[in-house]
């Protein structure tokens, strides 16, 4: 797992690389919907916060049906 990266095809200051312990997948993740697309991934050792490297805030409760939402990653939306 690289860490602090924001671009995925050069080596970056305050990047830091992390070995994964464990991959748990959802359990109701469909590869052809691609719905629940989503994973847990526990990490061999822990990670050093830094200025580039904080943790994604998390909602306590599901929004309301409505509302607008972002989200981030690297994968493709489409093939």
């Amino acid at each position: 797992i690289r860490l602090g990266k924001h671009n995925l095809f050069t080596r970056e200051w305050g990047e830091e690389r992390k070995m994964v312990q464990k991959l748990v997948p959802h359990p109701n993740y469909n590869p052809s919907t691609k719905d629940n697309d989503i994973m847990l991934i526990k990490l061999l050792t822990p990670v050093t916060l830094t200025e580039r490297i904080q943790p994604v805030p998390v909602a306590s409760c599901p929004p309301v049906p409505g509302t607008s939402c972002t989200t981030s990653g690297w994968g493709a939306t489409t093939s």
